[in-house]
């Protein structure tokens, strides 16, 4: 024992129990001494310490929770006074009643939030729903434009490929021509076959033209109908999962 460990003893008057406890992790050996004047639990001191420090309580002992009256002490608030005291009186039966009633207002807040959700969802449904009919209404209306004009364009095309198949058999004549007349009869065949395909091509291109903005309109339209549809799916999915929650507290 070195000089730091005799005085320590020798400032206690009585005498003083002391008990040896080999370490179990290998660690060095704690002698407890206790007071038997006193129902303090013993104090650790390290006796192979160089300095003889005691050492510090455990850590279990830090954590331990205050008492009420301390806390009653520590605190200005009102409300945590009368918290503090209900704490205080209430007893076993009441800490039990009081448990099971703010663990029945916590549920009733969950699914009061999740039937909240729910209704927000649903109208979120309805107006995607009063969207993807308008977009529908819109794809038919446009639909019904596009088709005549498609169907316009049909004979023009077709008189278009009969000119083209003409001036390549004038092309074959004008080859095997031998005299300056059958050639200049071919060549006036040839100019008139080209005024009809220029007139041909503007009633094409004007049609096709119409054709193109309305499909671009339609594929539009059709690209944010698929987006309503996702958006719509993912809410779905979200009310199936809120069900599920709600079902868990009507158990």
């Amino acid at each position: 024992m070195n000089d730091m460990d005799d005085k320590i003893v020798s400032q206690v008057n009585t005498p003083i129990d002391t008990e040896k406890k080999k370490p179990t992790d290998g660690s060095q050996t704690v002698t407890f001494v206790s007071d038997p004047k006193t129902t303090q639990t013993p104090t650790p001191i390290n006796t192979n310490s160089s300095a003889g420090v005691v050492s510090a309580p455990p850590e279990d002992e830090e954590k331990k929770e205050k008492p009420l009256e301390e806390k009653l002490q520590e605190t200005t608030s009102v409300e945590e006074k009368k918290k503090i005291a209900m704490l205080a009186m209430e007893g076993e039966k009441g800490r039990a009643i009081r448990e099971t009633q703010e663990r029945k207002a916590k549920e009733e807040d969950i699914k009061k939030q999740l039937n909240q959700e729910k209704e927000t969802i649903e109208k979120k449904l309805e107006q995607i729903s009063a969207k993807k009919e308008g977009l529908e209404i819109r794809w038919v209306e446009l639909t019904d434009k596009k088709t005549p004009l498609e169907k316009e364009l049909e004979p023009i095309l077709a008189e278009e490929s009969k000119v083209q198949a003409e001036e390549q058999a004038l092309e074959q004549e004008e080859r095997i021509a031998t005299s300056p007349v059958a050639s200049h009869e071919i060549e006036q065949k040839r100019w008139k076959l080209e005024d009809s395909r220029r007139t041909i091509e503007q009633k094409k291109w004007k049609l096709e033209e119409q054709i193109v903005k309305l499909q671009t309109m339609i594929d539009e339209n059709t690209k944010e109908y698929q987006q309503l549809l996702t958006d719509e799916d993912a809410l779905i999915n979200r009310i199936k999962d809120i069900d599920k929650n709600l079902e868990v507290y009507e158990v």
